[in-house]
């Protein structure tokens, strides 16, 4: 391994006669308000104190690329670690450069050479030649030309950021303009803000340096880390085969792009990304019940990394796998009530990676792993410590294709005998049935009785209604088709598309109507009182009269607010359109929801 040899730099020394870019591979732009006004603040200490302040190490990559800008040659060096606060700082840049130009005299003269000598070089080619994960070039543009990113293009999470880092570095410039001079704030940023710069030579380096950096107390992230330790092997096996190992290399670096994609899509966390991959892939006989931690997660991976080259390609494209399927999951409109589970969710990516289970066999395992899921942590309310052992040995077991029998062989030879004739994925629903035991439905269902079902309950609500809604309906309860009435109520946020029909303010009208005794914190939050409406209807309801909320409720065209309508009827031969809502009309709901919920859930 090379000598790392840092240095010690202001940012202006660092930027000066370099072009920087930020592979692919690397994560996409993630700093959020929290991390930026961190920044801020200490560029504010240390003009107060007017004195030097250390930002941060940057690692880079010098590559053998050098770009002609002018009659000199810049060599572009390649971001390993602290792409987050460069780009960052550049964007400040740009913000100080708009806001000089708009200056006479110094500050204009100022701003052309932050843009002509810092932000770009020659005629086109920006300090930061590429940030990743930016088809668009939208910060290119910000640098060269001052525009702010159009909101359509915004399609990402990173790139959501990115145009947020734009805004408040606008706004800071602006606001230190209204009390000090810009030009002061540049000379700081440029000469008062230091860097300890590592210069990594040969690219091997670049995949164990993280080793040496996290060892001096530089947090490194996990999956930083495992692309770190994959990488590091390859170089170290096969370190003589120049096209091999280039192979190998690249077959990595294209799976961090799709995983750091995927990531940025949908707010997936990295950390269960590199934690399901590793508990899944772990050896089966030192398996725990339980999903592996960080630390252990990169263990498995540097183990299995030293087996073979094939094993290196299967924890990459199982990590890829992961976040594909957690990304599903998270897409679908009404699960939002099984994503806050853990082992909830590793069991769903199990499932979907086994990849022998036939489709229709697929769509009974998924409701069968949604509806005990539900029945246990949303009926019955148990927490995330409760089944956990359940769930990671299922998933295990569903992953490695060997569903254990759960039967003794000694004890009880027919369960286990009739257990071993089954196909794959009828041993899964076995198993997934004797989970299912441990929250009998009577219990399940009574937890609604009488319960608030609707603070911190909110996505489990909507779920529920979504499949009372498909009962009603005689629709098949185990498929999850939303119409485009359901899409839209799942997309806006729960306040606005839960109705209390007795409502949270009370008007003249509601006042006396519970009946005497009957207080309306008791009451308001049960579930016989609680609708779902689409969010322009139920923005209608407020507090109206309910003979007025039953003309809005009309609009909806839902079988479960047809039956608050129509008191408990939905036949339209029974049909009677309810002229009051009081306590009794609260506790018959109730009632008549919990015995759906039976039959759905048993």
């Amino acid at each position: 391994m090379e000598a790392v040899d840092p240095k010690y730099s202001s940012f202006f020394t660092l930027i000066s006669g370099k072009l920087f870019r930020i592979p692919e591979y690397q994560r996409p732009y993630s700093w959020e308000k929290a991390q930026r006004d961190d920044l801020f603040a200490d560029i504010v200490k240390m003009s107060n104190k007017n004195e030097t302040h250390f930002m941060a190490t940057v690692v880079c990559l010098k590559t053998s690329e050098a770009v002609l800008v002018g009659s000199d040659e810049l060599i572009v060096y390649e971001i390993v670690d602290g792409q987050q606060r460069m780009t960052t700082l550049i964007a400040l840049l740009k913000a100080i450069e708009l806001e000089l130009a708009k200056s006479k005299n110094d500050g204009l003269a100022e701003a052309a050479k932050v843009q002509n000598e810092l932000l770009v070089r020659g005629k086109d080619k920006m300090v930061l030649l590429q940030t990743n994960h930016d088809e668009a070039r939208l910060f290119e543009n910000y640098l060269k030309n001052g525009q702010r990113p159009i909101k359509s293009n915004l399609t990402t999470r990173p790139l959501k950021n990115l145009d947020q880092c734009i805004i408040e570095c606008e706004k800071f410039v602006k606001d230190w303009k209204k009390d000090s001079d810009l030009v002061d704030l540049l000379s700081k940023v440029k000469n008062k803000l230091g860097f300890i710069f590592y210069q990594l030579n040969a690219e091997k380096t670049v995949y164990t340096v993280f080793e040496v950096l996290n060892s001096r107390g530089l947090q490194v992230n996990a999956l930083d880390k495992s692309k770190s330790i994959l990488l590091g092997t390859i170089y170290d096996i096969y370190c003589e085969d120049t096209y091999s190992m280039k192979n190998h290399v690249d077959h990595v670096k294209y799976a961090w792009n799709q995983v750091y994609t995927l990531i940025g899509l949908n707010e997936i966390k990295d950390d269960d990304v590199v934690k399901y991959a590793a508990t899944l892939l772990m050896r089966k006989d030192i398996a725990k019940g339980k999903a592996l931690s960080l630390e252990d997660s990169l263990e498995v991976f540097r183990e299995l990394s030293q087996d073979s080259i094939d094993q290196i390609k299967n924890i990459c494209d199982t990590l890829v796998a992961v976040a594909k399927y957690l990304k599903q999951l998270k897409a679908i409109p009404h699960f939002r009530c099984f994503n806050s589970i853990s082992q909830v969710r590793f069991l769903y990516v199990a499932i979907y990676l086994n990849g022998t289970i036939q489709e229709k066999d697929l769509e009974e395992v998924i409701w069968n792993w949604e509806k005990i899921s539900f029945k246990i942590y949303g009926l019955l309310r148990r927490d995330a410590r409760n089944n956990v052992g359940d769930y990671i040995r299922l998933g295990r077991d569903i992953f490695h294709m060997e569903i254990e029998n759960p039967y003794n062989q000694n004890t009880n030879l027919s369960d286990y005998n009739d257990f071993e004739s089954l196909e794959l994925s009828k041993k899964v629903l076995a198993r997934l049935s004797l989970i299912s035991e441990s929250a009998p439905i009577d219990q399940a269902a009574d937890t609604l009785k009488g319960n608030n079902c609707y603070d911190y309950w909110e996505d489990e609500f909507r779920y529920l209604c979504f499949k009372v809604e498909q009962y009603l309906n005689g629709q098949d309860i185990s498929t999850a088709k939303l119409d485009q009435k359901w899409l839209s109520i799942f997309s806006d946020s729960n306040i606005d598309t839960i109705e209390h029909i007795f409502p949270q303010t009370l008007n003249e009208y509601w006042k006396g109507k519970l009946g005497k005794g009957n207080r309306i914190e008791n009451v308001i939050n049960r579930i016989g009182n609680l609708l779902v409406l689409p969010k322009e209807l139920n923005s209608e309801c407020q507090n109206k009269a309910f003979y007025d909320k039953v003309k809005i409720y009309e609009k909806a065209s839902l079988s479960i607010v047809n039956q608050v309508i129509y008191n408990n009827d939905v036949e339209e031969r029974n049909r009677k359109i309810r002229d009051n809502w009081d306590y009794k009309s609260i506790e018959e709901r109730e009632a008549y929801l919990i015995d759906i919920a039976k039959k759905i859930w048993q």
